[in-house]
């Protein structure tokens, strides 16, 4: 994977263009987008808390470390030191972080949803009430990836494609039916290069990347890239951007102290080798520099790693988010 550091250069032009102009990006993202409300679709990457209200459910994060770096230091049930990746996009978008947790106002119908002027979060593993101008952020497909590998170590190539094309047949049907009631348009952040998480990595003789999960990782993007493409041709008034988490993750990973990362391989917060073999729970051992680490736990980004996503996938080139950003997106009239 070295023809990643050649790519690099556009992404510390990116970061050191918004450190002089961070004001001038916020406002853009505020006057701007013209976006009245976002919903949010995805895994726990992009999780806020709906986890918490899930009974019988593992994966939670609503105990420290998690949320260290939070406002007043809060574990809110999201996988991080802080926010999350779909966090600092809704911040460019102009909103203060993401819409809350579906859940926590399930039972208690919030007016400012129905009007449709703030969204709504269900990301966890899976109304009528929204806008043709209101943006749907989709990030999902990692855990799919997972679970078919812990079936099939070494899956032929029949095998792979199969997965692949029902992944895809699903993620577009799902598509159709949320166009179906009004949606339009669509930012989809594809999945990372989950091979190199501190958790499989952990797991790897080598102590290397999961290949094959890299592997799968590529052949949905790819696929992704192409049904969205057909889709939007048949689809009127449907629009929509693919952010690259797995080209930014890839640059950090290979050239990470340009971009201000010093460890990229043991997570943050964990326990076992690379932090990967135990969840961040309260009992376990938490970095200091969190600021430098790309990963948090033993899947899951840090705060800084996911601002920096937030920023290349809203703002950047066509590297990280394509035919057109975040930004360009939001700003499509209709």
């Amino acid at each position: 994977m070295a023809f990643m550091s050649a790519k690099v250069p556009s992404l510390v032009r990116l970061v050191f263009y918004t450190l002089s102009s961070a004001t001038f990006l916020f406002a853009a993202g505020t006057g701007a987008a013209g976006v009245p409300a976002i919903y949010v679709f995805g895994d726990s990457t992009a999780d806020v808390g709906n986890n918490n209200y899930l009974t019988g459910k593992a994966a939670r994060a609503n105990f420290p470390h998690n949320g260290i770096d939070f406002p007043e230091q809060r574990p809110t049930g999201r996988f991080s030191n802080g926010y999350n990746g779909i966090d600092f996009l809704a911040i460019h978008l102009g909103f203060r972080r993401s819409p809350p947790p579906f859940l926590s106002i399930a039972s208690k119908f919030n007016h400012r949803i129905a009007r449709g002027t703030e969204g709504v979060n269900f990301a966890s593993g899976d109304q009528e009430f929204w806008t043709p101008r209101s943006l749907f952020l989709i990030s999902t497909g990692g855990n799919d990836i997972f679970g078919f590998f812990s079936q099939n170590l070494a899956p032929n190539n029949t095998e792979k494609e199969r997965f692949i094309n029902t992944l895809i047949s699903t993620y577009e049907y799902h598509l159709q039916k949320l166009y179906g009631m009004g949606a339009r348009r669509f930012g989809i952040v594809d999945v990372p290069p989950i091979g190199c998480c501190p958790f499989p990595r952990s797991l790897n003789p080598t102590e290397g990347c999961v290949d094959l999960l890299n592997e799968l990782a590529l052949q949905f993007n790819e696929a992704t890239k192409i049904f969205m493409s057909d889709l939007s041709l048949k689809l009127k008034g449907m629009k929509y951007s693919i952010g690259s988490s797995y080209a930014l993750v890839s640059n950090i990973i290979h050239n990470p102290s340009p971009l201000g990362f010093k460890e990229t391989r043991t997570a943050c917060c964990g326990a076992g080798k690379f932090n990967g073999e135990s969840a961040c729970t309260p009992d376990v051992a938490c970095c200091t520099e969190r600021n430098r680490y790309l990963f948090w736990d033993m899947l899951h980004p840090t705060h800084a790693a996911s601002k920096l996503a937030g920023l290349a996938i809203y703002n950047g080139s066509l590297e990280f988010a394509s035919p057109v950003n975040f930004k360009q997106l939001a700003e499509e009239l209709y």
